[in-house]
């Protein structure tokens, strides 16, 4: 079970206070938050996580979100077992915090991200040695192990990112529209085309997209070949 470490990480939307906003916010911005009202927002959508959008007010005018959403660990221990056993909270603090400036994606801008130190960081790979060698039943074995040693974790995390007021995410079961695709850049935007209408990753590859009978399928090519 992690061990807590001993500064103030909040992990429900009460302890979104005006103190602990400053405490966090204020030295990056050069002002205290004195006020905040938070209220908790795509339920339903999201399964690993709770989402709190939070308006903030300065105590003067100053150049700083006056509204952010921050992503905390769900309170459904099934679901932070999954999260927790794929590493999906640190890592999305990770993307955020390290890999949004040159992912070539559009994404809402990082504000601030903490989390407990990982309380046993020999266990990856061990899982990972683990894996290699067993057969596919003991490496399912090994994931409910994993599963249930996640949802009995204690490790606070924490992300927050600037609010996009009209944002929406589609339901993970009825699925989005096709006014949700459009609305988010898709990955391949930043990539040019080549003259076969390829999308062009760099200098010497690129991928070929053929779509067959409903299938979709991608091949790496290198800039004047053919599939690979």
């Amino acid at each position: 079970m992690a061990r807590r470490s001993k500064h103030h990480l909040p992990q429900t939307a009460s302890q979104f206070d005006a103190d602990w906003f400053t405490s966090v916010l204020g030295p990056q911005y050069g002002a205290a938050v004195t006020d905040v009202k938070s209220q908790m927002i795509g339920e339903g959508i999201g399964f690993l996580g709770e989402l709190h959008r939070c308006e903030l007010t300065w105590d003067r005018p100053v150049n700083a979100p006056d509204a952010v959403v921050i992503k905390i660990p769900s309170k459904i221990q099934k679901n932070r077992s999954l999260g927790e056993g794929l590493a999906v909270y640190e890592r999305e603090i990770r993307v955020y915090s390290e890999m949004r400036s040159w992912l070539g994606i559009a994404m809402p801008e990082f504000v601030y991200a903490d989390c407990d130190p990982h309380p046993a960081p020999w266990l990856e790979p061990l899982f990972v040695f683990l894996f290699e060698k067993l057969s596919i039943r003991g490496v399912s074995r090994v994931l409910d192990l994993l599963l249930l040693i996640g949802g009995k974790s204690s490790r606070r995390y924490l992300l927050m990112i600037e609010a996009i007021d009209d944002a929406r995410a589609p339901q993970q079961v009825e699925g989005g529209s096709i006014e949700d695709a459009s609305s988010v850049p898709p990955v391949a935007t930043p990539h040019s085309t080549d003259a076969q209408g390829r999308v062009a990753i760099d200098a010497a590859t690129a991928l070929d997209i053929e779509e067959d009978e409903g299938l979709i399928q991608i091949n790496i090519v290198g800039a004047d070949q053919s599939p690979k």
